[in-house]
């Protein structure tokens, strides 16, 4: 079992890969989930999908990678104080 700040997906090489969750967001406009995510041992590599209503992760597209930045610049700013 995993822990709640941990999901398991499967690549592109069908390889199993530990995400680490560090945020979530809801956009209340669209209310489409973003998830901030990390491989284990890369804290430094934070990436951003959107998840599907089927519980899928997808890109992002330009305009929704520009606002998920800004949430991620602020998220940034408050670990910061």
């Amino acid at each position: 079992m995993l822990d709640d700040d941990i999901i398991e997906v499967i690549d592109d090489n069908n390889n199993h890969v530990r995400l680490h969750i560090l945020f979530t967001f809801n956009d209340d406009n669209t209310n489409t989930d973003y998830l901030f995510l990390y491989e284990e041992g890369k804290e430094d590599d934070v990436f951003v999908k959107k998840l599907s209503k089927d519980d899928v992760l997808l890109d992002l597209s330009d305009e929704e990678f520009e606002m998920a930045s800004e949430v991620f610049n602020a998220f940034n700013n408050e670990e910061d104080k």
